[in-house]
């Protein structure tokens, strides 16, 4: 009778919204909100797919080198035989590790990765960072496996990308934390161009810069930290580092929507057409941080926070990991974001 019909409103209304996407080159969607798995252990990041998966969330990111391709791969698969979801509905990434750039590690680490996942294909796979270091060697690295940047191992491991695409193991391939620059050396140097450069990027490291460079040469961005990465190790703190969540204007606009700072972080990206993928295994914070459907920043509001953009200054990943000893930090991002390349002209 009409007592289910009410309840089941009710229900529908209940249910989270979920994320809504953007296209890339390739002519998938990518879900504009995914969970960050970086520093999640083994038995907490299992917990955190389910948890997101099911608050509404369609787009779980990971990688070689965090170690947890295996238990994401194992709460994807219990999602899916739950009837969560289905496998075409959620968007997974992953990352090709520095280790493996070399040609005889990096298609068969990529098959790997597919393997761990529980999948027949992965949706993205990411170069990690424009910088090679050797194979199996531990991370963070000693000096002398340290290989540093040079344009053809980046395009050896791009080359294996796109095998790994034709293949139809991955869907779309793309970057991370690499600058226009180093963005445009991949193409000029023959290889196709990236769907995707996944960087860190908050308010207080606003890249205005690369975001227009990429939407130029047609790359969503994804903004990875886009909290500030409270949670992030001691190895990569520093003195001074920015805190966008407790800043008055991110309070402020918190205030005046009653939402969380997070939220208000993670609306001011989604707001730029950025994918955001914050990182959490706590339950509540997984949910809170999906549920930004619900308001919109103003255009004084949206002002207001990119004006804490600190240039450099706000990077809290450094890259310094990847700098040989006495190299200069600055060096490692081509000079961004205080200046950034010219996108090329439309032909």
């Amino acid at each position: 009778g009409n007592k289910d019909v009410t309840a089941e409103m009710a229900a529908a209304s209940a249910a989270p919204a979920p994320s809504k996407t953007v296209k890339l080159n390739t002519g998938y969607e990518m879900p504009l909100i995914g969970l960050g798995t970086w520093n999640s252990p083994a038995e907490e990041v299992k917990r955190a797919v389910d948890v997101a998966l099911r608050s509404g969330y369609r787009h779980i990111d990971t990688a070689q080198g965090y170690g947890n391709e295996e238990p994401i791969g194992e709460a994807l698969a219990a999602c899916i035989k739950a009837g969560v979801v289905t496998r075409d509905e959620v968007f997974v990434t992953t990352k090709l590790w520095v280790g493996n750039y070399a040609e005889e590690h990096a298609l068969p680490s990529v098959r790997e990765s597919v393997k761990k996942l529980g999948l027949e294909y992965v949706d993205l796979v990411l170069l990690h960072w424009p910088f090679r270091l050797e194979h199996g060697k531990p991370f963070p690295p000693a000096d002398e496996d340290k290989l540093g940047y040079k344009p053809e191992d980046v395009l050896t491991a791009w080359r294996a990308l796109e095998k790994a695409k034709e293949e139809g193991i991955v869907r779309s391939i793309g970057v991370s934390n690499f600058t226009a620059s180093k963005m445009a050396a991949l193409v000029a140097g023959g290889g196709s161009a990236p769907s995707v450069n996944q960087v860190e990027m908050h308010p207080c490291l606003a890249q205005q810069g690369l975001v227009d460079y990429c939407a130029a040469v047609g790359a969503v961005v994804t903004a990875y930290s886009p909290l500030g990465s409270p949670g992030r190790p001691d190895r990569v703190r520093s003195e001074g580092d920015p805190v966008p969540m407790a800043e008055d204007v991110v309070k402020a606009a918190a205030a005046a929507h009653g939402k969380s700072p997070a939220q208000v972080l993670i609306r001011w990206c989604i707001q730029r057409g950025v994918v955001c993928i914050p990182k959490s295994v706590t339950p509540a914070r997984i949910e809170s941080n999906g549920a930004v459907w619900d308001f919109e920043l103003s255009a004084d509001e949206m002002a207001a926070i990119s004006a804490l953009d600190m240039g450099s200054k706000g990077r809290l990943l450094k890259g310094d990991l990847f700098a040989k000893a006495g190299q200069d930090i600055a060096a490692l991002w081509d000079g961004e974001p205080e200046s950034v390349i010219a996108a090329p002209a439309k032909a």
